[in-house]
């Protein structure tokens, strides 16, 4: 990756890193945990606890996208990511989904939400459980091509982030550095890897 586009990209994660933390007591309840007693088919019963996300608006899962524009390169978001090493983080625009949302619309609300640009072209790649052991959100993975910018996006309120783009070559680098780190953005890397391939690019 070219020294302009490095620096840029190290500038955009301080930008959106963290400079404190206080801990508030259940002011916006996001999560909540439902305790179960479990007979398994074996005869034992274990305890688990669930965590839901997202109460009230949706499912709890979620959609990952890999805009591609025309000249090949990658739409990346940096945003703050405040529990993670460095604080911020690039990613592919996701998001969960609202209430009787499926992935596919969720996927192309988010991405033209959280980047002003809506896809001719969507296609699912991947499936994923994120959090399997204290969930059962089922998240997916999509390649978006055909975009056009159609406006500035629109975020949430308390929603901030930056777009930039990067060629696709870079993305590896940008992994290693730890600035692009979260588990949906390393399958949706792995499976736009895995499309390239079949394709004999």
């Amino acid at each position: 990756m070219d020294e302009v586009k490095l620096n840029h990209i190290k500038n955009l994660i301080k930008k959106y890193g963290v400079k404190s933390k206080t801990l508030v007591n259940n002011e916006r309840p996001f999560l909540k945990v439902e305790s179960y007693k479990v007979e398994l088919n074996n005869g034992k019963t274990i305890y688990r606890d669930r965590l839901v996300k997202n109460s009230g608006r949706g499912s709890g899962c979620a959609c990952v996208v890999v805009p591609i524009l025309d000249n090949g390169e990658v739409l990346l978001i940096a945003q703050p990511r405040v529990f993670t090493e460095l604080g911020a983080q690039l990613d592919f625009p996701a998001g969960y989904l609202d209430s009787n949302e499926d992935h596919k619309a969720a996927a192309l609300r988010e991405l033209e939400e959280e980047t002003g640009y809506r896809a001719s072209e969507i296609k699912e790649v991947a499936y994923y459980y994120q959090d399997e052991g204290i969930g059962d959100a089922r998240n997916k993975v999509y390649i978006a091509r055909g975009l056009k910018k159609v406006s500035e996006g629109k975020l949430d309120e308390d929603e901030y982030l930056e777009t930039l783009t990067v060629k696709v070559e870079d993305i590896k680098e940008l992994i290693d550095l730890g600035y692009l780190a979260s588990a949906g953005a390393r399958i949706a890397y792995c499976e736009l890897m895995l499309e390239k391939l079949g394709k004999g690019e």
